[in-house]
């Protein structure tokens, strides 16, 4: 395998060389030994198997999470790391039977022995951001099914009926998202009624009030006339309100709501 050295790091580095891509970067003024070389040679294979990006990404993973299971232990960790292991097993191997030896039998002694053992002694981590990956998935098919509690609430404090239809502000959001000419067709013009969080009070150039309104990833502009900033001045960051505006399209990826009044907070 071509490689090229290259001193990078200084003298008080912790670490020795560091195999990256093609290059092996060692500390200034030292030299490899035929087992360090070896051992740097290894990641290097391991890299080009998985594509370099593969590597990078499984290898920073698996350190965490050995980290985590080895009480913040972090050269334990990094020691038990799968790649780790391997090229600190087979760094005394001569290079040429090395190459044979990986391309043979690298893969099934993962399956039976690495993978099969840490299975069988670290299988929790794994459940458990399995079960979080469900649950996330879940939520997110079940988020438009579902009555939204803060809706509710706000409702029951109506300050006055609310006669435009309601939306909600993620659904209004993702439309505009997945379509925008469909979204206008559906939803631009016409009087709406959404909740949302307040995120920022302002003033526009023409003395419009202007709140900005924020529901998990949703975000929405609401524009009030001037007559309305008595109500906006009482507002406070992150307080649930509920505005009926007429929808006018989306602006720079923000919807804009315009003619807005607060009818719930």
């Amino acid at each position: 395998m071509e490689r090229k050295i290259i001193p990078l790091f200084p003298k008080w580095w912790p670490w020795v060389a560091l195999a990256f891509v093609h290059w092996i970067f060692v500390r200034k003024g030292h030299t490899l030994s035929k087992q360090q070389l070896q051992h740097e040679r290894i990641h290097l294979q391991q890299q080009a198997d998985l594509w370099y990006v593969g590597f990078f990404l499984i290898y920073i993973l698996e350190f965490l999470l050995r980290l985590f299971c080895n009480d913040l232990n972090w050269m334990r960790a990094y020691r038990r790391i799968s790649f780790e292991q391997e090229a600190y097993a087979l760094e005394n191997i001569v290079w040429e039977e090395l190459e044979t030896f990986r391309h043979d039998n690298y893969w099934l002694a993962f399956l039976r022995h690495d993978l099969s053992f840490y299975l069988r002694t670290q299988w929790w981590p794994y459940a458990g951001m399995l079960l979080l990956l469900v649950y996330i998935s879940l939520d997110q098919f079940s988020r438009h099914s579902r009555p939204d509690p803060q809706v509710a609430t706000l409702i029951s404090k109506m300050n006055e009926p609310v006669v435009a239809d309601t939306v909600d502000l993620l659904q209004l959001h993702e439309a505009y998202e997945m379509n925008e000419l469909r979204a206008n067709k559906e939803y631009a013009g016409r009087q709406i009624f959404v909740w949302g969080l307040v995120d920022r009070v302002s003033q526009t150039v023409d003395q419009q009030g202007l709140v900005e309104l924020i529901n998990d990833r949703a975000r929405a502009y609401a524009y009030f006339p001037p007559e309305e900033k008595a109500r906006l001045i009482e507002l406070e960051k992150y307080k649930p309100i509920g505005v009926t505006c007429r929808c006018d399209g989306r602006l720079l990826w923000v919807v804009q709501l315009k003619d807005c009044r607060i009818t719930a907070w």
